[in-house]
């Protein structure tokens, strides 16, 4: 029996939602790919222990309209390119590391203007204990 493979670049563009949780990725950094996930409209990343950095290229999430992260122990910056995120209107973080949450304070966070764009954002001021160990 033939078994069909599917290409998974095929497979993101068809995707309107997608949630990872409780440690479904264990890598330190995440990547969205230009023209990863054309589709999407919704990406909820929870409880991702080891992740350090989202990186997001130009042209990847063009329909992207929530997104919500939330225990990140280990992510100490905005992901790079929310800016281009045009359709982006909802943004919720909670339970982040305590410089992280410092870095996007609405008036004196270095970061805040990274999102500024975002109709709505909500910020839950709770901080994930800071694990750097190996």
């Amino acid at each position: 029996m033939e078994v069909a493979r599917m290409d998974p670049n095929q497979s993101f563009k068809i995707l309107l939602s997608l949630y990872l949780c409780d440690n479904a990725y264990i890598g330190k950094s995440l990547h969205f790919q230009d023209g990863w996930f054309k589709n999407l409209k919704e990406l909820t990343l929870v409880d991702l222990l080891y992740l350090n950095y989202i990186l997001i290229d130009e042209g990847a999430l063009p329909s992207l309209r929530k997104l919500h992260l939330v225990l990140f122990p280990r992510l100490e910056t905005v992901p790079n390119n929310i800016q281009p995120l045009k359709k982006l209107g909802f943004l919720y973080m909670e339970h982040m590391t305590e410089h992280f949450m410092m870095s996007i304070a609405p008036h004196e966070g270095k970061e805040h203007w990274i999102f500024k764009h975002v109709a709505l954002t909500g910020i839950c001021t709770g901080f994930a204990k800071s694990d750097t160990g190996g």
